[in-house]
């Protein structure tokens, strides 16, 4: 038997205690924020965005809010889900590790992801609100 001590990934331990989940997640979707960047005005965004691709903030959606250190595996969490939004969040931080550009949608076998600007960010930059619309409306309307 071999024995190493090489580590390829570290899965984080999980404390409910310090996440921030809301919403019921009737559809499936994930959408994960990070706390930093993730003010009222943002929130009215996302509440904006999540009513034009015709979902209920509320009932509709699971949102994570993670600060930017945080690490978390994100299956042990929320095992069932469709689709993941991660704004200004890498995917590493939740535990998934792929290669990914941002505003490119990843097929994976039973979901899909899509990777953003943190939304501080989209809201500053016009061309910005219409890729992520463009990309929402491509997962979401079509």
């Amino acid at each position: 038997m071999i024995e190493t001590t090489d580590q390829i990934f570290q899965i984080p331990e999980n404390s409910l205690d310090d996440l921030t989940i809301s919403g019921s997640g009737y559809k499936h979707l994930v959408v994960v924020v990070g706390i930093e960047h993730f003010g009222p005005e943002e929130s009215a965004t996302l509440k904006k965005m999540i009513e034009a691709i015709k979902y209920d903030f509320v009932n509709d959606i699971f949102l994570l809010q993670l600060h930017d250190n945080q690490n978390i595996s994100f299956h042990n969490i929320l095992p069932v889900y469709d689709d993941i939004i991660l704004f200004g969040i890498k995917p590493s931080q939740i535990g998934i590790f792929v290669d990914c550009i941002n505003y490119e949608i990843l097929n994976f076998e039973k979901s899909r992801m899509l990777i953003c600007d943190p939304i501080k960010d989209i809201n500053a930059v016009q061309s910005k609100k219409v890729l992520l619309w463009n990309k929402l409306q491509e997962m979401f309307l079509k």
